[in-house]
């Protein structure tokens, strides 16, 4: 699989820290800055998604029934659901009745424009990304199913 290089990889962290509202409101910075402290974690799912869009909605509350079923953060996988909404109001609505059950959730403000969206070459599409600690990316578009057995096994 593609490993992504430490430049797109910290230019992800960096976008996170800059860019994104996290949905709990106390600030960018505070929210990443423990994300990016966990090293317990060997795996972080990164996933793209819009209110906007049904398929990658239904997809976000799948994989959040997943880690909810699961004891991710102890089995070492951390979550990050970001939004490429145009409109806080309805981010902040939808996860509030999604009742979405990922590490950190956030809104990218700029969406499809985004250097995030670029930097992981999402061209208009919703999708996700498995990224081990060492920044190889293990599995893009993986589904909530295959998520499943990958946590059955461990």
């Amino acid at each position: 699989m593609k490993k992504v290089s430490s430049f797109v990889f910290a230019i992800a962290l960096i976008s996170l820290i800059l860019v994104l509202l996290p949905s709990n409101g106390k600030g960018g910075h505070l929210g990443t800055y423990q994300f990016m402290q966990t090293g317990d974690n060997r795996y972080v799912l990164i996933n793209f998604w819009a209110s906007y869009d049904a398929a990658s909605r239904e997809e976000n509350i799948r994989f959040s029934e997943v880690l909810k079923k699961y004891d991710c953060e102890a089995q070492g996988l951390s979550s990050v659901s970001v939004s490429l909404d145009d409109y806080e109001s309805l981010f902040r609505e939808v996860v509030k009745n999604d009742n979405l059950q990922f590490s950190r959730i956030y809104r990218e403000k700029k969406g499809f424009s985004s250097e995030l969206a670029k930097e992981f070459q999402l061209n208009h599409k919703f999708g996700n990304f498995l990224i081990d600690q060492d920044g190889k990316i293990v599995e893009k578009n993986i589904t909530p199913e295959d998520l499943e057995k990958r946590l059955k096994k461990q």
